[in-house]
């Protein structure tokens, strides 16, 4: 949608796509008389602007959209579901996870998830996390062949 208009973000983490790594991909370009307005949804935590402010006193969080669930009469079939925030998982119905494949992008919404036995990349990002399900999707086959693939050994 950005590319569209010629948005292009200034900064982006080459890696670890959360709080943490946004923000150490900011904290070199922040200057104390910076005044950052950090555009967030009414369900985000203000751990990030706090961060900020420490740098630049004058930043601030703006609630730029609202999270509202959206309630179906059904859901399509599915094998995996892939959740990319907290917000996900609480507007998703939980009784439609039973038996399924849960994927997660991060520790929060990791943690959203605490009683599951999710799946989660070591980055938090859509092609980490695809590629941990894939992972995870092989194991499975090759476990009822009794053999394994090491995902340590593929970085996945």
């Amino acid at each position: 949608v950005f590319e569209k208009y010629n948005i292009y973000p200034d900064i982006c983490p080459e890696q670890d796509f959360g709080t943490d790594g946004l923000f150490k991909a900011l904290a070199g370009e922040i200057k104390k008389s910076d005044k950052i307005i950090r555009l967030c949804s009414d369900n985000s935590k203000v751990e990030l602007t706090e961060m900020l402010k420490k740098i630049a006193p004058d930043s601030e969080g703006l609630i730029f959209y609202r999270n509202t669930p959206i309630a179906y009469d059904s859901l399509p079939d599915f094998d995996a579901v892939l959740f990319t925030s907290p917000s996900t998982v609480r507007a998703f119905p939980e009784s439609a996870l039973e038996g399924k494949k849960i994927c997660v992008i991060g520790r929060p919404t990791e943690k959203a998830l605490v009683e599951y036995n999710v799946i989660k990349g070591t980055e938090a990002s859509i092609a980490d996390m695809l590629l941990a399900l894939a992972a995870d999707t092989i194991n499975n086959i090759l476990s009822s062949r009794r053999c394994s693939l090491h995902p340590d050994r593929y970085n996945i």
